[in-house]
């Protein structure tokens, strides 16, 4: 498996924030939680996600 890098992160997130945006009834946070156990995400890149999310008012 390919090791991430931020690049591979910031493009997760700005996909995930899009398809949020892309339906009536979207949500990133709950996409994010969701996403969080799919990808056994780290509680710190979850809580910088958390932190974006709210840096952007959504």
């Amino acid at each position: 498996m390919e090791t991430a890098n931020l690049f591979d992160i910031v493009e997760m997130f700005c996909d995930w924030m899009a398809a949020a945006k892309r339906h009536d009834n979207g949500d990133i946070r709950r996409g994010l939680k969701i996403n969080r156990e799919r990808f056994k995400m780290s509680d710190q890149l979850y809580e910088i996600f958390e932190n974006t999310i709210n840096s952007l008012g959504e």
